[in-house]
């Protein structure tokens, strides 16, 4: 789509490396590869703003938006895998649906760490919206929501969840085996 707008050939190749610098950026976790990268990227944009001139700072804002936004389906579904990968390993590749839903909250409600997300959660960004607390209070006040008393023990079904309270210490009720403490202490 973009070599179809009419740009230079050149000044397209050079933004695009450019575009891939800057992502590489992004993924070190090094200094080093930082600089590196960075100056590789700013080599590309100067070579680029050679070749447009005065429409440079449109045309990269437009090139970096379009390469940002491609989406590429066997990425997703490897990040899904990465994300699901570690819990599947410590239940023995026995997971349930409630664990399923367990790792989605979470992962849902997290805060990323680094990168151009960084402190925001998953749900921020496709809301909008500020979330103002942590994954695990939002998980507890879940729990506390709406369940029906039977004896000590309260049951609680919400949002395909199935929880145990007993007293004040919440627990998760597992079907297959006890993984879900491990994985709440693991996604602490």
């Amino acid at each position: 789509n973009l070599e179809n707008t009419g740009l230079d050939k050149d000044a397209l190749k050079t933004l695009c490396a450019g575009w891939q610098w800057h992502k590489r950026y992004i993924k070190s976790k090094k200094t080093g590869s930082r600089n590196y990268c960075q100056e590789h990227e700013s080599i590309c944009l100067e070579i680029a703003e050679g070749y447009l001139q005065e429409k440079y700072k449109i045309v990269k804002e437009q090139v970096y938006h379009d390469l940002n936004h491609i989406v590429q389906s066997s990425a997703m579904v490897e990040c899904i895998n990465s994300i699901i990968r570690p819990y599947l390993n410590t239940s023995r590749n026995q997971i349930s649906q409630e664990m399923l839903n367990l790792i989605m909250f979470y992962h849902n409600h997290r805060r990323y760490n680094s990168g151009e997300r960084a402190n925001k959660t998953p749900h921020e960004i496709l809301s909008g919206k500020k979330q103002e607390k942590d994954w695990l209070e939002l998980l507890f006040e879940t729990i506390d929501g709406g369940h029906a008393s039977t004896g000590n023990i309260e049951y609680s079904l919400h949002s395909d969840f199935l929880f145990s309270q007993k007293k004040h210490d919440a627990i998760l009720c597992c079907e297959v085996s006890d993984d879900y403490f491990s994985t709440v202490e693991m996604l602490r």
